[in-house]
């Protein structure tokens, strides 16, 4: 028994001492493993720390950079804003409007973009729409800066000083071929015109000779000096260049350009005047404008403001902004009319411009009794151009024609045939200049169309060209029209008066009244001056018909409504 106790006495000892070394063995275990943990938690609280690290610094970048866009956008839009209140035309409603409009678009996203609170996709989706606005606003100051450029450069400057060519003419089969060869020639000039610039011309020509100087021969107008050309009389002649038009259309000399070369050309340098009388604010005068035509192809004719050259279209405009009337006269251009005024130098109106454009201002205000404010040149393609990039222009045709006399809208080549019916079409560029050049073809009764008719047909045209380039559409969409147009015409007109005009027509959008007058005569020969008084085809201007001109111009200019 006794065994047995001592015995179950040492395995207790054995059991406590076990449980002992256990659980001093145990305790570092559990250190360890309570290690462990921690590690595993500060792993992934710095990892979570990095996280936030990145996810701010990604936050920042998308802050600074929607911060960056935004300011991008307000600087564009206050590009745009001044550029175009830089125009002037533009009222200042619509400009209040824009400016409006321009504040809050930037506002909305201003607050997306500067507060720092807002999610990142937000702030990346206003990003994302900042760009494609910033980049909007460059492409619309872009196209505004283009238009603008291009309205401006519509006009030129007018100029003081021009050229003056005295042409040395020979006959195309002669031997003499330049200027070397007229040594001790007759050479033939008009006592009557041009004196001093011939006289300069053959110091010149002689100056370049080395043995005899040619010899001059006087002759009393430019019909005689040709005349004495064709018959041998002389070996050469001086002509001022703008006098050639003026020689080939009389029945005599219709082959003068292809019968004669040029040999020589003396270049004059010669002040430039004109006649106009500039009203002081355009939007509140009425005002008076001499619009011609020409049918050259040529935009170069358009600028040479010392020759001009003939004018084949004539018309007087005269504007009222306050009663918003406009009143179109139609001038024959065969009109039998005092040159400069002078009832001495009475002939063609289209005659007139060949000695200037203050030449044919003169003559036309001595014709209506007025005095002009302005002048406009345009030439035949000008209007194909204008008319195309309208995309058409739509008129009512009183009667039922064709005609041969149609341009080409792409090559301006002439003679393209045209057939107009009845009532409301819509012409082509090349369409319309048949349609206001036609004078020799029929209408359905049988009767020719002739000077008359055609003056009709350019005061439909011009009417309808009105309306249309004060429409909205044409407004809205200008910039094609500022880029058919450019270079294609001559003004006085200044930049500054046409956006005063635009500001207000956009202001009030008033539809004006055109009123047109065709002015009637009958056909007969009479004396022209610049042929030396031989017996040309003119129109002989109705008295009456003039006169009701007059009493228009008149009721215009006094701020009556015509009825």
């Amino acid at each position: 028994m006794k065994e047995i106790k001592e015995e179950n006495s040492s395995n207790d000892m054995k059991f406590s001492v076990d449980l002992k070394e256990e659980n001093n063995l145990s305790e570092p275990e559990i250190e360890m493993q309570n290690s462990n943990e921690g590690d595993g938690k500060k792993e992934e609280l710095e990892k979570n720390k990095k996280k936030m690290k990145i996810k701010k610094i990604i936050r920042w970048v998308i802050y600074i950079i929607s911060m960056t866009v935004m300011i991008g956008v307000m600087f564009h839009s206050k590009q745009l804003y001044d550029l175009i209140a830089s125009y002037t035309f533009l009222p200042e409603k619509y400009l209040k409007y824009l400016g409006y409009v321009l504040i809050g678009v930037n506002a909305f996203f201003s607050i997306i973009a500067f507060l720092p609170n807002i999610n990142n996709l937000n702030k990346i989706l206003q990003t994302i729409l900042c760009l494609i606005l910033a980049y909007s606003l460059v492409m619309v100051t872009t196209l505004v800066h283009d238009s603008k450029g291009q309205l401006e450069r519509m006009f030129i400057e007018i100029p003081t000083e021009g050229e003056l060519m005295i042409n040395v003419y020979v006959l195309t089969e002669s031997e003499i071929n330049d200027i070397h060869s007229l040594q001790g020639k007759i050479v033939g000039i008009q006592s009557q015109l041009d004196v001093e610039y011939q006289d300069y011309a053959l110091k010149v020509i002689n100056r370049e000779l080395e043995g005899k100087p040619v010899e001059s021969k006087s002759y009393d107008d430019i019909y005689s000096i040709v005349e004495a050309l064709y018959a041998g009389e002389i070996d050469a002649i001086l002509l001022n260049e703008s006098y050639a038009d003026i020689v080939s259309e009389n029945e005599d000399f219709l082959t003068f350009k292809e019968k004669t070369k040029v040999i020589y050309t003396c270049v004059q340098k010669i002040n430039l005047e004109y006649d106009s009388a500039n009203v002081g604010d355009i939007t509140t005068e009425p005002f008076i404008i001499l619009i011609g035509g020409s049918d050259s192809r040529n935009y170069k004719n358009l600028f040479n403001t010392s020759n001009v050259g003939r004018t084949d279209v004539n018309m007087l405009l005269v504007a009222n902004p306050t009663t918003k009337q406009v009143l179109i006269i139609t001038i024959p251009r065969d009109s039998y009319v005092a040159l400069w005024g002078d009832s001495n130098c009475m002939d063609k109106l289209t005659h007139a411009s060949v000695y200037g454009i203050s030449a044919w201002q003169k003559t036309v205000n001595a014709l209506f009794d007025v005095k002009i404010n302005y002048f406009f040149r345009v030439n035949f393609v000008s209007i194909v151009k204008i008319i195309d990039a309208l995309g058409g222009l739509k008129i009512n045709n009183p009667y039922e024609f064709h005609t041969y006399s149609g341009l080409d809208s792409k090559t301006y080549e002439p003679h393209q045939y045209a057939h107009f019916p009845e009532g409301e079409i819509v012409l082509t560029g090349g369409q319309a200049i048949g349609y206001v050049r036609e004078r020799y073809g029929k209408k359905p009764d049988g009767s020719n169309i002739g000077d008359l008719g055609r003056n009709e047909h350019q005061a439909i045209v011009v009417d309808a060209l009105i309306k249309q380039v004060t429409s909205v559409s044409t407004i809205v969409n200008i910039s094609s029209l500022l880029t058919a147009v450019e270079g294609t015409f001559f003004t006085d007109i200044s930049i500054d008066s046409i956006y005063a005009l635009a500001q207000m027509q956009l202001n009030d959008m008033a539809v004006w009244k055109v009123t047109q007058h065709h002015l009637k005569g009958s056909g007969g020969s009479r004396p022209s001056h610049a042929m030396g008084c031989r017996l040309l085809s003119m129109v002989i201007l109705n008295t009456k018909s003039v006169n009701q001109a007059k009493e228009l111009i008149k009721k215009v200019l006094n701020n009556e409504v015509i009825e």
